[in-house]
């Protein structure tokens, strides 16, 4: 067998995606691997393209919940200013913040199909004890999944930027 890449050179080694052959040299290059074994120049392509798409996806998801996040939250604090200014004063305007954070958790929820659990093969009861619940958690923490998906955006920009620096050493 010879080395997919350099033609003139045989090998025994083989990618560990598709089997073609890979001489020590292109072995040595590879940078992504499979079962700790080698890949070939277009398999790592693959995987670096593949990357890609999940770390845009995820960034983009990330990014659409942080915007709907910060609306609810920074609505639930003005609804509770209102209540406290113009109505009532005490746990009505908290109960107010809460459950417009409640609705912005779950509307994003159901945009991003960001989920706190999974809910397949449970009954309809727990289904629906489940999302009261999901619905108070994440109320009361809004601002913490706030900060925790803006430090995930950040990882997964410096991710992109790695990714794609993998990219341009493949397509060099």
């Amino acid at each position: 067998m010879y080395c997919y890449e350099h033609e003139d050179i045989e090998t025994t080694k083989t990618c560990e995606e598709c089997g073609v052959g890979l001489c020590n040299e292109c072995e040595s290059k590879t940078i992504f691997k499979t079962n700790k074994k080698a890949l070939c120049r277009r398999c790592n392509l693959f995987w670096a393209n593949d990357n890609a798409r999940i770390f845009k996806t995820k960034y983009e998801t990330n990014k659409l919940a942080i915007i709907i996040y910060t609306v609810s939250f920074l609505t639930g604090i003005l609804v509770c200013a209102i209540i406290e200014l113009f109505f009532l004063s005490g746990m009505n305007s908290v109960i107010g913040l809460f459950i417009i954070w409640g609705i912005g958790s779950l509307i994003c929820e159901y945009i991003t199909k960001i989920k706190i659990s999974d809910n397949t093969g449970e009954n309809i009861v727990n289904k629906i004890i489940n999302m009261i619940f999901n619905f108070f958690i994440r109320a009361l923490f809004i601002p913490v999944f706030l900060i925790f998906l803006i430090l995930d955006n950040k990882r997964l920009k410096k991710e992109i930027t790695e990714n794609n620096e993998i990219l341009k050493k493949l397509n060099a």
